[in-house]
């Protein structure tokens, strides 16, 4: 079986400086570009935000909203996106080139697969980028055993500290 459609969703507000490295992770993932897209929702930046995303043109779908803040911004994306699973991207993608097309490989062989996800790397600034310490693998039927994700601790998506790469969850 084919494995779906996927839909890089990176939300922004205010963040210029960054953008482009983000955009540009996303775009040199190891994954063929015609099994996925790139939205960037710009969520009412007053910065220079728009005008860095110009040099990408048609290889992203710039969609931009007033600001409502991030989650506000990832159900924009959502609604708009094309893709049977999201990707979400917040700064750059950790794990290297390889890592969507890696995500991808798995949901092609288990395509009953609702979600894959991932260790999240903690950036403090600098080149240094380290492993959580508090990874904690959940597998199987989810919906049968509610405790055991109960158990992972999530972590806040709008923290400057972090490189969270893609968190995939089927639509």
């Amino acid at each position: 079986m084919k494995a779906p459609f996927v839909s890089v969703l990176i939300d922004t507000y205010n963040y210029g400086e960054f953008i482009e490295e983000a955009v540009s992770s996303a775009l040199a993932q190891d994954f063929p570009a015609v099994e996925g897209e790139i939205l960037v929702v710009d969520d009412g930046s007053t910065n220079d935000t728009q005008e860095r995303l110009r040099k990408f043109g048609e290889a992203i779908r710039y969609l931009r909203k007033p600001n409502g803040g991030q989650a506000s911004a990832f159900n924009f994306g959502f609604g708009r996106a094309r893709g049977e699973v999201i990707a979400l991207l917040m700064r750059t993608t950790s794990g290297g080139r390889k890592k969507l097309g890696r995500v991808y490989e798995t949901l092609e062989r288990h395509p009953a697969a609702g979600m894959v996800y991932h260790r999240v790397h903690l950036w403090s600034g600098g080149d240094e980028i380290s492993e959580d310490t508090y990874f904690i693998p959940i597998s199987g039927h989810v919906a049968e055993d509610r405790r055991a994700l109960l158990k992972y601790p999530m972590v806040g998506t709008s923290m400057d500290a972090l490189v969270i790469g893609s968190f995939l969850v089927e639509k």
